[in-house]
């Protein structure tokens, strides 16, 4: 199996095909290890689920507080605490601009 295909399962590769078909500006991820294929391959930008926390921070949908909460709730539920995407978006918010 070549190595890419390592890093995405069937969710990952669905998505990509079904962002194709339907006319999607954007796929959102949580997997750190399949991001660099999926934006490889993607013919959509390809966002973190942490970026989008952030936008919504920006736009005034979410407090810092609430936006916080939501980066501390998917890094417990979905096994990033203490891994990459913990540390890019808590960075997202230290970095105020």
């Amino acid at each position: 199996m070549p190595e890419h295909l390592k890093n995405i399962d069937t969710g990952e590769a669905e998505i990509l095909s079904l962002a194709t078909s339907c006319n999607c500006d954007y796929i959102i991820t949580d997997d750190v290890r399949a991001l660099p294929y999926m934006r490889s391959v993607a013919e959509v930008k390809v966002l973190t689920s942490a970026f989008v926390i952030r936008l919504l921070y920006n736009t005034g949908s979410l407090s810092r507080e609430d936006a916080l909460n939501s980066v501390k709730e998917i890094a417990i539920s979905r096994d990033w605490y203490g891994g990459v995407l913990e540390i890019i978006a808590y960075k997202y918010f230290n970095d105020e601009s």
